[in-house]
């Protein structure tokens, strides 16, 4: 705000000249607030509450710097299991993003770890996906970890390139497997005529997934897995390709699914994460599987 001090308002003091002018504060807020933070400047200079005023002075009152409003979440936010200096283990809720994207509307999880520590967004090679060095899909939930500096981050990324990173996850699946513990390895690639991820795919990617049934409930199953490689949706699309897609995936689903159930979020958590520090010791992390996802296993049918 600027002002030019007017004849009529020569010798009155400055808090008084705000006063007119600042019509949403009162004078002891434009004291506590506005000269108590040296915001008020009279010919560019400092100035002090009782400073008596003359024509043709130029009054200039610096606005307060908005705070940018935490961002606001569908779904609850992220949960920090652990963290340093260095980075920070969270759980992600199903039904955040990741990060950005054109397609991407609503706050995301960059947008709650910029908020909660704004250094992170010089950490990394994107400014897109700042400290992110691995990703869980929107519907899916589970444990992350997430860089806070450039040597941490590295040191992530070395080690996910390398497949040195221990993951485990818990889905549901429709059907149970006939041998109890097992690998699925079908190659990937992605679909050109749909937004699918293709298994047994000519030419595509190796992947490989070990999974250990858990428990069974009627004609579904807890599984346990643990991917060896990291492709994109690798557990959806093996499970789907195996003939044991994941209960609420609405894109890898058989049309000859019987009794689907309907309006359940994915069924896939990551539940383990084991990785190296920048310092080379390694530290392993679990994050038990969210209300929603435990409330589907509630209501499974008991196995005879």
């Amino acid at each position: 705000m600027k002002i030019i001090v007017s004849n009529e308002e020569t010798g009155m003091r400055l808090d008084h000249v705000l006063n007119a002018y600042i019509k949403d504060l009162s004078r002891s807020q434009i004291q506590n607030t506005l000269f108590a933070r040296d915001r008020v400047f009279v010919n560019g200079k400092t100035a002090v509450k009782n400073h008596r005023v003359k024509e043709g002075d130029t009054l200039v009152v610096e606005e307060e710097e908005k705070k940018k409003p935490d961002p606001v979440f569908p779904v609850p936010p992220p949960k920090i299991l652990f963290e340093n200096g260095h980075y920070i283990v969270l759980d992600k809720p199903s039904g955040l993003v990741v990060h950005g994207a054109r397609d991407v509307q609503g706050p995301t999880l960059v947008d709650f770890l910029t908020a909660h520590t704004p250094q992170i967004a010089k950490v990394g090679d994107d400014p897109v996906r700042p400290g992110i060095v691995h990703r869980l899909d929107k519907d899916a939930s589970g444990v992350m970890v997430v860089a806070k500096t450039q040597i941490m981050f590295d040191a992530l990324k070395r080690q996910f390139k390398l497949r040195r990173v221990k993951k485990q996850y818990l889905v549901l699946t429709y059907g149970i497997p006939a041998k109890l513990s097992g690998e699925i390895s079908f190659a990937l690639s992605r679909s050109r005529h749909s937004p699918r991820i293709v298994a047994h795919a000519k030419g595509g990617r190796s992947s490989l997934t070990q999974y250990w049934v858990e428990k069974q409930f009627g004609r579904y199953a807890l599984i346990r897995v643990e991917p060896h490689t990291g492709r994109t949706h690798q557990i959806r699309v093996h499970f789907f390709a195996f003939g044991y897609p994941i209960v609420g995936d609405l894109i890898y689903i058989a049309k000859n699914v019987k009794n689907k159930i309907e309006g359940v979020r994915l069924m896939l958590h990551a539940t383990l994460l084991g990785f190296h520090d920048h310092l080379g010791v390694y530290h392993e992390y679990e994050c038990e599987p969210d209300k929603g996802f435990l409330e589907v296993i509630k209501k499974m049918p008991l196995s005879h």
